[in-house]
């Protein structure tokens, strides 16, 4: 839900180029996948910290560099059903 006050997020694991770029297609239409490379988790913050030079994508956007702190911010944004 978009008011749960919560960040879904997933990592995938090492994989090639390509493959990523098939299963960042499936997760953006929402498909949810079965496999050992990928972790779903929900949580209200996290840390993100990397030992090489890491950029952040967000929604289809580059969001900056590693590190940073993501959190949500309960009703900072209204929606209208």
């Amino acid at each position: 839900r978009p008011d749960d006050e919560l960040l879904n997020t997933f990592l995938v694991g090492e994989v090639r180029l390509l493959k990523f770029l098939g299963l960042l297609q499936k997760i953006k239409t929402k498909t949810k996948i079965n496999s050992r490379q990928i972790e779903y988790n929900s949580c209200t913050s996290l840390k993100l910290t990397s030992g090489e030079t890491t950029l952040i994508e967000a929604e289809g956007e580059l969001a900056g560099r590693l590190p940073a702190k993501i959190e949500v911010l309960p009703r900072m944004i209204k929606f209208f059903r």
